[in-house]
């Protein structure tokens, strides 16, 4: 019935352990399908005082609502969702969102603004997805985590403020060690460090892979040149396109 998305490969993988993430969403949809819930649809505004502000997709007022403690956050990077602990909202995202009888939300799906801060979606090179085994992170990784044994496990430890991965924790039957900032994306051989990590398991539900879904392809910091290309493209002039990059910031003639 289509609740079970394919897998890139056009495959379902029927004995292969399903994701905790993946199972909460396909449930979700299967009873809204069944008209035993029902997901509202709308565009996030900047929020007001903390609170979750939403303007309806159907005509409708704005509304303001508070998100449960709880609450099941998914967001959209690529064409899959992840389940995340926290979402960064800037306004224009659509959302589906279901809330309880509290009034509370305790489910949103978040996908990118698509006329929002994403001129960069005119990149063959915006989204990627890298898979590795065991074995090729283990290599690539043995400089810095070469004294905890056999690996077992990857944790992002820490993210900055732009949800780049700061601090990779590499878990290891001997213990565990630390690759932090740019070594991250260097050692593993990546385009980013705006990524999320999921797993494949074995029929012995032993981890066979990690799949590393990302955005974008450079450093992180700075002015991205094709998304300063996109906003072009949309009509922004030089001076616009460079205050969105560096706020604060004032362009005067030297000569």
């Amino acid at each position: 019935d289509g609740h079970l998305a394919l897998y890139p490969d056009a495959t379902l993988r029927p004995r292969q352990p399903l994701p905790r993430a993946r199972v909460l969403r396909s449930l979700t949809h299967l009873l809204e399908a069944r008209d035993i819930i029902r997901l509202q649809k709308a565009t996030v505004r900047p929020s007001v005082n903390g609170g979750l502000v939403l303007r309806p997709a159907a005509k409708g007022a704005e509304r303001t609502l508070n998100v449960g403690a709880d609450a099941y956050l998914f967001r959209a990077y690529g064409v899959g969702l992840f389940q995340v602990r926290e979402v960064a909202l800037v306004g224009g995202e659509p959302v589906a969102y279901h809330t309880n009888a509290r009034g509370e939300v305790d489910y949103i799906e978040v996908r990118p603004a698509p006329n929002g801060a994403a001129a960069e979606r005119f990149s063959p090179f915006t989204n990627w997805t890298v898979t590795l085994t065991p074995a090729q992170v283990a290599g690539r990784l043995a400089r810095y985590a070469g004294s905890i044994g056999t690996l077992r496990d990857l944790r992002v430890a820490a993210r900055g403020s732009s949800r780049r991965v700061l601090d990779l924790e590499v878990v290891g039957t001997r213990g565990s060690a630390h690759v932090r900032s740019g070594r991250i994306r260097s050692a593993l051989e990546l385009r980013e460090q705006l990524f999320v990590i999921s797993r494949r398991y074995d029929d012995a539900g032993n981890i066979a892979a990690y799949v590393f879904t990302g955005r974008g392809w450079g450093h992180g910091v700075g002015m991205c040149q094709v998304g300063a290309y996109g906003m072009a493209r949309a009509g922004m002039s030089y001076d616009k396109i460079l205050k969105s990059y560096y706020t604060g910031i004032n362009l005067t003639k030297l000569y």
